[in-house]
């Protein structure tokens, strides 16, 4: 959805009109996302997905964190995103995550998500981890949507009072507006009370819902947020990424 469309479903709809009176202000802050959707057929070896097994170059290795095996999250490929953004437009990102049966593993900790980027995909091959069954895997559609800020503490120029009934109001429509697993965009949270994001100048990578199909419970069944210093991304470097949840 892009911002055009955003203001003539404002316009039409009833559930949305709280939002009416802040268009202005909406298009002023809204930022450009691409929104995934879990799909239910079977991904193409190299085509984007969440889970199952990922295509790697041959002599990868599998990576290793204090307690154990990373899983596998997923991979994007970049040229199955139609739509132009910050991110690359070719090549493959395989996503990794920490994880234990014992629960020592903190989406907080440096390496919580590890990623590796390759220019080539007719290089890659499956692989799987040798003590790990590869699990459900969900094939990856990609739509160029808006992302609008759902959260008090995302912002600090609010056109109404903070915990008003015109800011609930606003903040219920808001909440229709957009899919729950994107890329870019603001991040989006369900329990945190201060703005994830690490520091000036990083910006959201990905959010991701938790997922019961992929085995993904974020901080009690909540979200999972994946950011990369702006410079970083433009120079399509993913070898430093960090994470918040909740």
């Amino acid at each position: 959805m892009n911002i055009d469309a955003l203001a003539a479903t404002i316009q039409a709809s009833e559930d949305f009109a709280p939002l009416t009176a802040h268009l202005g202000y909406l298009r002023d802050i809204a930022q450009p996302c691409i929104e995934m959707r879990l799909l239910d057929g079977v991904a193409a070896a190299s085509a984007s997905r969440f889970g199952g097994m990922p295509m790697v170059p041959a002599g990868f290795v599998w990576p290793t964190h204090a307690v154990g095996q990373y899983r596998f999250l997923g991979q994007i490929n970049f040229s199955d995103i139609a739509s132009p953004s910050a991110l690359p437009s070719t090549g493959v990102l395989s996503l990794f995550y920490a994880s234990d049966e014992d629960g020592e593993c903190f989406w907080g900790d440096p390496g919580y998500v590890v990623a590796y980027y390759w220019d080539d995909p007719d290089q890659l091959a499956h692989v799987i981890a040798s003590d790990r069954n590869p699990g459900h895997s969900a094939a990856l559609d990609f739509k160029a949507g808006i992302s609008i800020p759902r959260h008090y503490e995302l912002r600090d120029d609010w056109p109404f009072d903070e915990y008003s009934q015109e800011a609930d109001r606003v903040f219920s429509a808001l909440w229709q507006l957009q899919a729950d697993d994107y890329l870019l965009g603001y991040p989006s949270f369900d329990s945190l009370a201060y703005d994830p994001t690490p520091e000036k100048d990083w910006v959201c990578l990905m959010t991701l819902v938790s997922h019961e199909t992929l085995q993904w419970c974020w901080q009690d069944g909540a979200k999972l947020m994946v950011f990369i210093h702006k410079d970083k991304l433009k120079e399509v470097d993913f070898s430093e990424l960090r994470c918040d949840a909740g």
